[in-house]
């Protein structure tokens, strides 16, 4: 691997907010290389099916190029793809170059070859992740894409992976005001989470325009002929939706439904027995809501739990129902009965997507 890493705005989460305020010009794919611009059944390799039971489709940075790899990487060859540039490396692969930040520093956070340590920001060390295929769970064929009845025709689609952080469901506790509104900081339609994930603009505490126009989590991980392949779902945001089934609660911090190609699962949808999920409450190894977070996660901040068969927090789109500062999670060990302040950005990101699987 070439040792001379120079600093590259816009390659990571870390440097999300220089990145957003940038124009990019992104998806210039140059050569053949599989891009996963349709989704392809895990184990046939062939085109998925209603079927399938996990997908690959689109790519995103996640295994650490090991200092020892004999693998180089050309810094001037490269694609674009919203807020990355990909890097061709001698084996034919792509690489993300990112600012290693770790949340902690315990055996935890070491890489997926469990020898080097994740190092954290003051390191200021630099490192290359490959680009890989996003393998993402079927968690059902007849979801609801636009809210009218007869057209429950979609498959819903989870990562399996956390595979990115240090974005916040909101920045700060602090209401703001849009259009005349007041917004909440668990509002998700104003989210800075929603933003990042489909590359839209977000609206600041002060008023401030954070753009990320063709810079978000979309454009970053599909190819224009991928999104275009992405169904654009009307996201149910409704009370009903954010909170348990066993035990229901008015919540006057929902929002009016958004039409997103990317999202979060809602509270009802993370313990939706249907879709393989166990109650809100449960918790422990082997729970189907457990993910653990890629090299490239733990280097942008995510939480890893030093307990082995556990994986890290992520963040679900549901508000809180008594602080207007709060959202759901899941936690490491797959509880879903928890929340916490909506700034927390060690929590991970696990985008869920719609597309027609036949």
């Amino acid at each position: 691997m070439k040792s001379i890493f120079k600093k590259v705005a816009g390659i990571a989460v870390t440097a999300i907010f220089a990145l957003g305020m940038a124009g990019c010009n992104h998806n210039v794919i140059k050569d053949s290389y599989n891009w996963y611009e349709s989704p392809v059944d895990f184990f046939t390799g062939k085109a998925a099916t209603a079927d399938s039971e996990y997908v690959l489709f689109g790519v995103f940075p996640k295994t650490v190029l090991p200092l020892d790899s004999t693998v180089t990487v050309d810094e001037e060859d490269f694609v674009e793809m919203g807020a990355d540039k990909y890097y061709k490396g001698s084996d034919g692969k792509y690489y993300a170059k990112a600012l290693e930040n770790a949340y902690g520093t315990g055996a935890q956070y070491k890489y997926e070859n469990n020898v080097e340590q994740v190092k954290q920001k003051n390191a200021d060390s630099y490192r290359y992740f490959k680009v890989e295929p996003i393998k993402w769970k079927v968690l059902t064929t007849t979801y609801d894409i636009d809210g009218e009845a007869g057209s429950a025709t979609g498959a819903l689609l989870l990562a399996e992976d956390i595979l990115t952080a240090n974005v916040p469901y909101f920045g700060l506790t602090s209401s703001r005001t849009i259009d005349e509104k007041t917004i909440n900081p668990n509002n998700y339609k104003h989210s800075m989470i929603r933003a990042y994930l489909n590359g839209i603009t977000y609206q600041g505490q002060y008023g401030e325009g954070i753009k990320w126009n063709g810079s978000g989590f979309l454009q970053t991980a599909f190819t224009k002929a991928a999104q275009e392949k992405i169904a654009t779902t009307e996201v149910d945001n409704r009370a009903e939706t954010t909170g348990y089934s066993e035990r229901t609660y008015a919540n006057l911090f929902a929002c009016e439904n958004t039409n997103d190609k990317i999202f979060l699962l809602s509270e009802s949808e993370a313990i939706n027995s249907s879709y393989g999920f166990a109650a809100y409450d449960s918790y422990g190894e082997g729970n189907a809501r457990i993910r653990i977070p890629t090299d490239y996660a733990k280097a942008n901040y995510a939480y890893q739990s030093p307990i082995g068969g556990y994986g890290g927090a992520w963040w679900l789109r549901s508000p809180y129902y008594t602080y207007e500062y709060f959202a759901h999670y899941v936690s490491s060990d797959g509880d879903a009965n928890l929340n916490d302040y909506v700034y927390r950005i060690d929590a991970g990101i696990v985008p869920a997507l719609c597309v027609s699987l036949e």
